[in-house]
């Protein structure tokens, strides 16, 4: 163990999650850190932003839900009012009142 800083900046919060991923906030937006190398892998321009398994992001962005691959290309734009995710390979979303599931 060498106790060396990963990552050059400092954020007002840090939440480690799945897949080596952190989700972190600077000024109330939030971003994703690789937890092994500390590089920045999705913009801190969210409104939240949730690793979730498969190096999947659930992002929030103007109140809707999205889903982004840790590269930062988008799966799933933020379309949705509401979403849930599985360890199945699917994804539950809420649009217009009524609930779908989304095969990923």
């Amino acid at each position: 163990m060498t106790g060396t800083h990963i990552t050059e900046d400092w954020f007002d919060e840090i939440w480690c999650g799945y897949d080596d991923l952190c989700a972190v906030r600077v000024s109330g937006k939030w971003g994703v850190v690789s937890e092994i190398t500390g590089e920045l892998l999705v913009d801190i321009s969210y409104q939240q932003a949730y690793p979730i398994y498969g190096k999947l992001i659930r992002i929030k962005l103007k109140g809707r839900w999205g889903l982004l691959h840790h590269s930062g290309y988008e799966i799933l734009p933020p379309i949705y009012s509401d979403m849930k995710e599985s360890d199945t390979g699917v994804i539950c979303v809420k649009k217009d009142g009524k609930w779908g599931i989304v095969k990923l």
